[in-house]
């Protein structure tokens, strides 16, 4: 089965109201022509989305992506080695 969705997106950024909060979301993300910095802020203040240049991933989160067979007593011990 193919589900395809389509969703208008215009060049200008919609008002700030929850009938168009996907809207404002999508273009404030795939904009050409805002600044960075005003796409961060717009994230974070409208949408509680915090940006980091830091990755915060546990490490056996990472390992048992990886390894799914491997128990977790086993990852803790590998995770031991890299600390």
């Amino acid at each position: 089965m193919l589900n395809i969705v389509f969703i208008g997106i215009a060049n200008e950024l919609p008002e700030h109201d929850d009938k168009y909060e996907l809207h404002r979301l999508l273009s404030t993300l795939l904009s050409m022509e805002m600044p960075v910095d005003e796409k961060l802020g717009i994230m974070e203040k409208e949408y509680s989305i915090s940006v980091d240049d830091r990755i915060n991933v546990p490490k056996d989160v990472i390992l048992s992506y990886f390894y799914p067979e491997t128990p977790v007593t086993k990852m803790m011990e590998i995770r031991r080695q890299y600390e």
